[in-house]
Parts: structure tokens; C-alpha cells; sequence
């Protein structure tokens, strides 16, 4: 009995293992990529063209109180929707290798859960996202 308690103990501390991606998921997971990509690159693209519009020096010094207060925030905002489009860019890459779903830092799958949540994610929880 005790041998049983504790080869139960054992196994539930092994480090879970996951499934490869089936067709239907990866297919899932792509439209879901594509669809996203789209969608920041209209944002982008509209981003793009207000500041083409829209002068960003709205005062001679813009550093000055009401010069340009939301400025830093437009900027930092479009920087992450241009990351995150370049990720997803690495992402469909990845599933035209055949490598999407593999963990680039241990080479585990990553699981289901977490690329419905984070579809460009590139590393397993485990490995973080430095690795």
C-alpha cells in the first residue's frame, strides 16, 4: 500500500506532457493568427495615416504643459501592436516550418490552453518568455 501512495506521489510530480497540435487545432490556431494580424494592421495602417494628418507638434514646444499630453501613449501603444504583429508574423512563419507548437526553449509542445490564449507564443510556461 505504502508503495502504491508513493508511486502515485511520484507521478504526479513527473512533468506533465502534452499532445502535438492536431490538423483541426492548427488550423483553428492559424485562422485565429491571421484574423489578428489583420486586424492590427488596420489599426496600424490608421495609426500611420493620423500621423500623417494630424500634425504630433501641436505647440512650438511639446514639452510644454498641454503641448502633446497623449503623445507618449500613442507612441507606446503602437510599438506594441508592432511587436505583437511581429510575433504573429513568427508565428504563421513557424506554422509554415512546421514547427509552430514546439517550445523554442526546451522543444516541448505547448499546450492547447495556452496557444488559444497567446497564439504567437513561441516558449512554454516552464521556459518563460525569456527562456
Amino acid at each position: 500500500m505504502t508503495t502504491t501512495r508513493t508511486r502515485t506521489r511520484v507521478n504526479a510530480r513527473a512533468p506533465q506532457r502534452t499532445r502535438a497540435l492536431s490538423a483541426t487545432r492548427l488550423r483553428e490556431l492559424e485562422a485565429e493568427l491571421i484574423a489578428e494580424r489583420a486586424r492590427l494592421e488596420r489599426s496600424l495602417s490608421a495609426d500611420e495615416t493620423a500621423e500623417k494628418v494630424v500634425p504630433l507638434v501641436l505647440d512650438s514646444d511639446v514639452s510644454a504643459p498641454g503641448g502633446d499630453p497623449d503623445g507618449d501613449l500613442r507612441f507606446a501603444i503602437h510599438d506594441r501592436a508592432r511587436a505583437r504583429h511581429d510575433a504573429i508574423d513568427a508565428a504563421l512563419q513557424r506554422i509554415a516550418d512546421g514547427t509552430y507548437g514546439r517550445c523554442v526553449g526546451c522543444g516541448q509542445h505547448i499546450p492547447f490552453g495556452r496557444l488559444i490564449v497567446m497564439p504567437e507564443s513561441e516558449r512554454c510556461v516552464a521556459c518563460g518568455p525569456l527562456g
